[in-house]
């Protein structure tokens, strides 16, 4: 893969997307549910989607990773250690506004 690929494709994928948008919001803003914070939420989420997905390709490309057994496994205790630390510090949840 050469390293024009990647931006073509990440270009292709932002038009096909920003094409969809307007077939489904014709009017733009006007017909547009979310206000600007909210928006500006989703642009964010997207955003670190987009970066946790190229993160995972390039590592996926780069390291010799274990056994597919192994790695869910330490995936596995990582996840309940994570849930177990955040249980610990907010044991009530997370508090709302």
């Amino acid at each position: 893969m050469s390293a024009l690929t990647i931006p073509l494709a990440a270009v292709a994928v932002i038009l096909a997307v920003l094409a969809i948008l307007a077939l489904r919001f014709p009017r733009g803003r006007a017909d547009w549910p979310l206000d600007s914070t909210a928006t500006g939420f989703l642009a964010l989420s997207v955003t670190m989607l987009v970066i946790l997905l190229i993160a995972v390709y390039f590592a996926t490309r780069q390291l010799q990773w274990p056994p597919a057994v192994i790695t869910a496994g330490l995936g596995s205790a990582l996840a309940i250690g994570a849930l177990a630390i955040v249980s610990l510090l907010l044991p009530r949840g997370v508090p709302r506004r």
